[in-house]
């Protein structure tokens, strides 16, 4: 086969595979799921999404996250946004993350206590999970106790913490 004729034929398929790949792209959740999805999270009780937040798009799954940027270290606050979709962008979960006041000590470092707030899409249903204890180990998050709770108890904390 001629090389001028091979190169064209690559040309073409990379053109096509650029197409395709960029036709199953999800750069458009911000857009969707990002400050005009605030009506949605008003009518189910989220809390809204400030515009001034940092959007991350997820690696490996649909979906992403927004990170407050004005966070103080060591400052109880709403820190985060997750969210997941299906594969077709239909929302899953959504999930807040707020850092609270109290710091654990251990053989294995200081640890921050979080909350994760969840409500799931598909059943309607909310889900409250207290974690004692969370350290960011190679860039992972290290959970060292996680317990769920009520929503009664959620609002209590995040009361004591000056949140809300």
């Amino acid at each position: 086969m001629d090389r001028s004729i091979l190169k064209h034929v690559l040309i073409q398929c990379y053109v096509v595979v650029s197409l395709l790949m960029s036709s199953c792209s999800y750069s458009n959740l911000n857009s969707k799921y990002g400050v005009a999805y605030n009506q949605v999270r008003q009518n189910v009780g989220l809390p809204v999404l400030d515009s001034t937040w940092r959007y991350n798009e997820a690696v490996g799954v649909v979906g992403g996250s927004w990170i407050n940027p004005i966070c103080p270290k060591g400052t109880p606050c709403h820190f985060k946004k997750c969210f997941l979709c299906e594969n077709d962008g239909t929302m899953l979960w959504e999930e807040d993350i707020y850092i609270g006041s109290n710091k654990y000590t251990t053989v294995d470092g200081t640890f921050e206590e979080m909350l994760r707030i969840t409500y799931y899409f598909k059943d309607n249903r909310w889900g409250y999970l207290w974690t004692t204890g969370v350290s960011v180990k190679n860039s992972r998050w290290e959970h060292e106790q996680d317990e769920e709770i009520s929503s009664k108890e959620a609002d209590s904390l995040l009361t004591l913490w000056g949140i809300i």
